[in-house]
């Protein structure tokens, strides 16, 4: 998406979700490959997220994608408020990287690596990054807003047009369109529980992860 785009995105987004959210990339601009460059600023990569609760996900989460944090989210949630120590090692940032940077970012970005994953935090304060990220402690509405996150990937802009994603037919157009893209197509597993869901199913869902999300 050129920048002229990318303003109208947000001109979009701001208008429909509030003036102080910020553009958030949910796979990190440094984790696209060359292959896919284009998708960096691709609409379908693009959520609208409340300014202060974006620095609290990159504080919890850094660069990892929107998938690892899925697949990672029992782990962290586990260790930030069962594990019962005053300070924890950030250990889910191990699978961060960086994608087709020059040997000098590269050495830069593992030092700091390094050093995140030697170092360790207060227990307190990655409670606090968690619970501005999701609203609450309850494994189960985080798993939700990660889907309403997900749902970005697959509608895109329709997003903040309710009155289209009412009708069946837009709804599995977008939903066919994001099975078409391989980078978009865990998505529809990971927010539907099955790429071969029905759509009344697949709907259902969506209602209630949206129903959910309006509550908080």
């Amino acid at each position: 998406m050129a920048g002229k785009s990318l303003k109208r995105l947000r001109r979009l987004y701001r208008s429909s979700f509030g003036d102080k959210i910020t553009l958030d990339h949910l796979i990190p601009k440094s984790r696209i490959p060359k292959s896919q460059k284009s998708f960096k600023n691709d609409e379908f990569n693009i959520f609208p997220f409340e300014q202060n609760r974006h620095e609290a996900w990159h504080s919890l989460f850094w660069n990892m994608t929107i998938f690892e944090i899925w697949e990672s989210l029992d782990q962290i949630h586990n260790l930030i408020f069962r594990f019962r120590q005053e300070k924890i090692c950030p250990v889910w940032l191990n699978v961060c990287r960086v994608e087709n940077e020059t040997v000098q970012n590269i050495v830069i970005f593992e030092e700091k690596k390094t050093r995140l994953l030697t170092e360790l935090f207060q227990t307190n304060y990655l409670q606090k990054k968690w619970l501005h990220c999701f609203k609450g402690k309850d494994i189960k509405a985080a798993r939700n807003f990660l889907k309403y996150k997900m749902f970005f990937m697959i509608f895109g802009r329709k997003m903040a047009d309710r009155k289209y994603l009412l009708s069946d037919d837009n709804f599995q157009k977008m939903i066919l369109q994001a099975a078409s893209r391989p980078i978009r197509k865990r998505t529809i597993l990971y927010c539907f529980g099955s790429e071969a869901i029905s759509l009344s199913g697949a709907k259902i869902i969506f209602n209630e992860v949206m129903s959910d999300i309006s509550r908080r």
